[in-house]
């Protein structure tokens, strides 16, 4: 049985997929075989994934109907049977020795559920972008009763190492409706259930490819409706757990920060009088109340904290001025 089992769905990225399952093939650590879902691929992909299946017998390949990353990333989770889960989208890639030092990382104590490693994002051309670190202890098994901070880093799949057992006895799978914001939903759903946790360092493992057709970066405005999904999904999951309470914060700080500005901003870049935005301000009202006193604010970097007033003050031509101006 391999320890890591690494999943990655695959839709139409031929440019970018030999790259990302090489990174693989040179990994240090052994142990691990691949899931790959080809959801549905219309260009040579799904070629792509099969020659290396041809040649190394730790890569699986399952071809589908094109049914969205959610349901590839399920069924690749049914499929799998290593200890750990470790999600890489198939546009990005990483660094030789990242599983091994997940992996590690991961024999620090008996009940980590998590490990966490930095990442760096890049342009489609190889240009660093930015260095994605936490600020966590480095290498250390850290209680998650004691660090509920921890719900406030990158909430992305494709830097963490997950036990497939916690997975699999809370039923924990990503939402077929959300298009995006499907990490947040899945990462907050399994972070209660994850006794300890470890930091790996700041040294980045992750390459992120910020490429424009992203769906993070669409140019639909109705894609951030997945947003306030995912909010509503994650208030009922908490609630139903009796964990709103003690984690009402961490969650309302995640909320100011991927709903009421993120997607705030990716609405009001393409239309500043979209019906979404008063949607947002209102589950924003109704579900925090008292947002503007969130213990987190200090988090928020110069830009996010001048985006923030402005949009309390529903300022959005000045925030469509300013992006434009100074490209926040």
């Amino acid at each position: 049985m391999p320890e890591i089992s690494v999943i990655i769905p695959v839709y139409n990225v031929e440019k970018y997929l030999e790259r990302c399952l090489n990174s693989l093939v040179a990994q240090t650590f052994l142990n691990f075989e691949v899931i790959i879902v080809d959801d549905g691929s219309t260009d040579e992909s799904g070629k792509i994934c099969d020659s290396f299946a041809k040649i190394d017998p730790r890569f699986q390949v399952f071809h589908t109907s094109n049914n969205g990353v959610s349901n590839a990333r399920n069924y690749a989770i049914k499929k799998s049977s290593g200890t750990y889960l470790a999600f890489l989208d198939s546009d990005d890639y990483i660094e030789p020795d990242m599983l091994a030092r997940l992996y590690q990382c991961s024999a620090l104590h008996p009940e980590i559920g998590c490990v966490i490693c930095s990442a760096i994002a890049e342009s489609e051309d190889g240009t660093p972008l930015k260095i994605m670190n936490e600020k966590l202890p480095v290498q250390k098994a850290l209680l998650f009763d004691n660090y509920s901070e921890v719900m406030l880093v990158q909430p992305a799949m494709w830097n963490k190492l997950f036990v497939r057992e916690i997975v699999e006895r809370f039923s924990i799978r990503f939402s077929p409706s959300l298009s995006i914001a499907e990490d947040l939903d899945f990462f907050l759903a399994y972070l209660p259930h994850c006794r300890y946790f470890v930091y790996e360092g700041d040294a980045p493992l992750y390459h992120y490819i910020q490429r424009n057709s992203s769906a993070m970066r669409s140019q639909d405005p109705e894609k951030n409706q997945s947003v306030s999904l995912a909010f509503s999904h994650i208030q009922d999951y908490y609630k139903s757990n009796n964990l709103w309470e003690k984690y009402y914060h961490e969650i309302e700080y995640l909320a100011i920060f991927h709903l009421y500005i993120a997607a705030s901003v990716r609405i009001i870049l393409v239309d500043s009088k979209h019906q979404l935005l008063q949607e947002i301000c209102a589950f924003m009202r109704n579900s925090f109340p008292d947002y503007n006193r969130n213990p987190y604010l200090n988090l928020l970097g110069r830009n996010k904290r001048l985006v923030f007033f402005l949009l309390r003050h529903k300022m959005y031509k000045l925030i469509r001025l300013i992006f434009k101006l100074k490209n926040l």
